[in-house]
């Protein structure tokens, strides 16, 4: 009875809609693992299975590892900042024996010390 005075009302009743197939907890989720996956491939650093994605930023976490192996990790040393800063070296020592000297013998010797020390570097 209450359907037909519906009807006649022009009101259609109809069965609730189905609910949509992606909730938003699931639609949450997808875009954690896209930022984690994000995360990954721009950085290589994966975030370990045991942090929650949701609780823990990743990217702030890569950020995190990358200081630490700045910090802890093997220090590679290269001579070339030694070969670089060689003829630095060099003139400032013989400038320091020009300056330090105070009376004509000392300044003789330190301009054969000067110029033997220019003639070690040419060949080095």
């Amino acid at each position: 009875m209450l359907l037909s005075v519906l009807e006649r009302l022009g009101i259609e009743l109809r069965p609730p809609e189905t609910p949509p197939a992606v909730t938003p907890q699931q639609l949450l989720q997808k875009s954690i693992e896209q930022q984690v996956q994000q995360v990954k491939t721009s950085t290589g650093i994966e975030l370990p299975k045991y942090y929650n994605p949701a609780a823990m930023n990743p990217a702030r976490y890569a950020e995190q590892m990358q200081k630490r192996r700045l910090l802890w990790g093997n220090k590679v040393r290269t001579c070339l900042c030694l070969v670089v800063s060689f003829d630095f070296l060099v003139y400032a020592l013989a400038a320091a024996l020009l300056y330090r000297s105070h009376d004509l013998g000392t300044v003789n010797k330190n301009i054969f010390y000067f110029s033997v020390i220019l003639n070690v570097a040419k060949f080095l």
